[in-house]
């Protein structure tokens, strides 16, 4: 492997030298470890700020998706564009708003129904006591005591009503920003040739942008879409149970979706814990669990690989470890946010060559990476 040293001045004149070795700078490595923390450490200052923007961004790639879909099919290939547009983007807004409506209704009928969820528990965990030859009422009290005074339900009942307020307000500015990026998208091409003074900068600013857009753009599409299909299946799997609001908790397994290979497992969760206590019988739960999990294999080990394939092209284990690094710095939205955040940053790396090995370090399959510095139609789709 050949070395050889690149001289740079400093402000002073004197030179220095940064030895290379394969086209990389030693210097490149330890400035984009410093760039990481830094923006680590912004993003964790300005999560309330970025989160809607991020939010907003994610659902701008979808609907610019779906309007293309849209736009492709017979019926539709001769309405106006713009047209075409404010309708998504209308039909996106009443979505966010009947979301919001449920989760709000939602919240009042559990706490209508906590009571005889109660009661059904404490009659199955009085019935299992028995059959083990304890005493389950007094059992059942001495819990229910020590509980009692462990969780303060007026702390409770404070934080998910602010957590309810917050969300409100995050749909709102959801909403508003995704508005304004839907008809300010047009104008990126202008500016980064306003921003790029040089020619080929701009040219690479602009496939840089279009590799991001095609890359995340389709991923997040067809991960919407991917779903919406498992949330209406577990929809109806629900229903036929009798399962209390299985609308929310649909919603809640589509969300959680976007979550690698746990998501889908910890949306399943919420609607099994509450069957249990809205059934109070062990074997309907089984079954209630067995049929969602069924569904989420599906769609994990069939579904999913045929219809997305390896568009991130990102390592299992590169996936994992976004996933616990943004889960630690946003919580669930940052689980939701890691495969397209780490994308996009493989992405913007790749298109630089002194950086250019981070998209191969984190790949699944180095030979896709192209040289997107390199010129156009350079990098492997």
């Amino acid at each position: 492997m050949r070395a050889r040293e690149e001289v740079i001045l400093d402000n002073g004149g004197s030179a220095l030298r940064a030895h290379r070795r394969d086209g990389v700078s030693w210097l490149a490595i330890p400035a984009a470890l410093l760039t990481i923390v830094l923006t680590l450490v912004l993003l964790e200052i300005g999560q309330q700020v970025l989160l809607p923007i991020l939010l907003a961004v994610i659902a701008v790639y979808v609907l610019i998706e779906t309007e293309r879909f849209l736009a492709s099919l017979p019926v539709l290939r001769h309405m106006p564009r713009l047209i075409l547009r404010l309708c998504v983007l209308i039909t996106f807004i009443a979505l966010l708003v009947a979301f919001g409506l449920v989760i709000e209704g939602t919240l009042g009928q559990i706490a209508e129904a906590a009571p005889r969820y109660q009661a059904n528990f404490e009659s199955m965990f009085t019935g299992v006591a028995v059959q083990l030859g304890v005493d389950g009422e007094t059992l059942w009290q001495s819990i229910a005591t020590r509980v009692s005074e462990a969780v303060d339900l007026e702390v409770i009942v404070g934080f998910t009503l602010a957590s309810a307020g917050n969300f409100g307000m995050l749909l709102f500015l959801v909403a508003i920003y995704a508005s304004f990026l839907m008809a300010e998208r047009h104008t990126l091409q202008e500016k980064l040739s306003r921003i790029f003074r040089a020619p080929e900068d701009a040219e690479r600013a602009a496939r840089v942008v279009k590799e991001i857009n095609d890359g995340i753009g389709g991923y997040l599409a067809t991960k919407t879409l991917l779903n919406v299909v498992v949330g209406a299946m577990s929809y109806v799997v629900m229903l036929l149970f009798g399962v209390d609001f299985a609308l929310l908790w649909a919603l809640i397994i589509g969300l959680l979706g976007y979550i690698p290979y746990i998501g889908s497992y910890a949306g399943v969760a919420f609607p099994v814990l509450l069957s249990l206590a809205q059934f109070g019988n062990i074997g309907t739960t089984l079954l209630l669990a067995a049929a969602l999990t069924v569904i989420q294999l599906w769609e994990g080990n069939w579904f999913e690989p045929k219809v997305i394939g390896k568009k991130s092209n990102l390592s299992p284990f590169v996936v994992l470890v976004a996933l616990g690094a943004w889960s630690a710095l946003w919580g669930v939205p940052g689980a939701i946010f890691a495969v397209p955040l780490t994308s996009m940053i493989v992405i913007v790396c790749g298109a630089f060559e002194q950086t250019r090995w981070v998209p191969i370090l984190l790949s699944q399959d180095a030979r896709r990476v192209g040289h997107a510095a390199a010129g156009p139609g350079a990098s492997e789709s």
